[in-house]
């Protein structure tokens, strides 16, 4: 029996900023299904917290993988340019490899498309 939340499947993984995770992850959780995303976050521990359970404000980013399916691709991406379109004046930048985009005039189709790709690793972040 495998653990939950393990990806077998071909999967894409986002990491999101501090900023950007916070906004989109209570989306991320209600729209779209355990079983097709798992996350993790990036923390940092400074030795008095270590052991202590703390640093829950210390969360450096976010990491979503979720599965390759056109259905989550397009829901992912819908959440995405939502958010971008709820931050007017936000630029977001989009790291795919060595490929850099900003992410201000992506729709939805074209933000789905880079997630179709295979082992996609995208980290998105946000600017004031």
């Amino acid at each position: 029996m495998e653990p939950p939340n393990v990806m077998t499947k071909s999967v894409f993984t986002v990491y999101l900023s501090k900023s950007a995770g916070k906004d989109m992850k209570p989306y991320i959780e209600q729209i779209i299904s355990p079983d097709d995303r798992s996350m993790r976050t990036r923390v940092m521990v400074t030795d008095s917290e270590y052991g202590s359970g703390g640093g829950g404000n210390n969360v450096l980013s976010y990491i979503f993988e979720f599965i390759q399916n056109k259905d989550v691709c397009y829901t992912f991406a819908a959440i995405v340019i939502a958010w971008i379109r709820a931050r007017n004046g936000r630029s977001v930048t989009i790291k795919k490899g060595d490929t850099v985009i900003h992410a201000k005039g992506l729709t939805e189709k074209e933000l789905a498309a880079l997630l179709a790709e295979k082992d996609s690793k995208i980290h998105i972040d946000s600017k004031g």
